[in-house]
């Protein structure tokens, strides 16, 4: 069973496009939210959107969990492999770097799904303040473990440790995608509040159906735009992770032991 580990990223690949596109359509379907262009979780806010969104969020989380746990074993393996191969000073303060970054990784997948879990069973209509504490708990998890993990794997091509023929390109062309969108979209979303105020932008009805001739509206627009695109950003980077994992089942099999 070992050598499908590697498949155990598709799972919040393929499940984070899902999560987004059917509760969006089930809830344009339903006339619950604008079509143009509301934020995932304003799209989940109401049943049947609610409970699917809900459902497929915890199954997201729980690969997620697991996916960091097994990586973290993965990694953890390869750094004694490095121990073995190596034992000067220099190489030592480099062991030391990637373990405490190896750890991190576990660390935030845990803290991104929790988040998760949070945004997926505590309805922003209903409860905000738990759902954006969530959301930012998901966001930042997830942030930080794919910059940590891409340095991990970028450590793994240089000192040799793994059949890796490149550097990891894509992991980070995807870290400097989340870079550049992460700022703006900050900024216009922060900048759409502060236009209308608090009160208003909590007002539901008001948010789920933003009149086109109201102010902000266009910042309000490129703001759940932005954030579509963070959070598949993610569902890119778990299919990457998958490539990853793939390479170390091929190499290292005989003698990685889940223990």
């Amino acid at each position: 069973m070992k050598q499908y580990l590697w498949i155990l990223p598709l799972i919040p690949a393929i499940l984070i496009p899902i999560d987004c596109i059917l509760p969006y359509y089930l809830a344009i379907k339903s006339n619950q939210v604008a079509p143009i262009f509301p934020y995932v979780s304003d799209a989940a806010s109401y049943s049947p959107a609610a409970n699917i969104f809900s459902q497929i969020m915890d199954i997201i989380c729980i690969s997620v969990t697991i996916v960091g746990l097994i990586r973290y074993k993965q990694v953890n393996y390869l750094i004694n492999e490095m121990i073995n191969k190596q034992n000067d000073e220099i190489n030592l303060k480099i062991i030391k770097s990637l373990q405490k970054s190896n750890f991190i990784t576990l660390i935030s997948s845990i803290i991104a799904s929790f988040g998760g879990i949070m945004v997926g069973n505590f309805r922003e209509n209903e409860l905000f303040w738990l759902h954006i504490f969530g959301a930012l708990s998901l966001f930042s998890g997830f942030a930080i473990f794919m910059f940590v993990q891409t340095f991990l794997c970028w450590h793994c091509y240089k000192q040799q440790l793994i059949n890796y023929k490149t550097l990891p390109i894509s992991m980070i062309i995807i870290c400097i995608m989340l870079i550049c969108f992460l700022p703006p979209f900050l900024y216009v979303t922060i900048y759409s509040v502060s236009k209308i105020g608090l009160d208003q932008f909590l007002n539901v009805q008001y948010r789920y159906f933003w009149p086109k001739n109201e102010i902000a509206y266009v910042e309000h627009i490129i703001s759940t735009i932005f954030e579509w695109i963070l959070i598949n950003i993610a569902s890119v980077y778990y299919f990457l992770l998958a490539f990853q994992m793939k390479k170390f089942g091929k190499t290292r099999l005989r003698t990685f032991y889940l223990i």
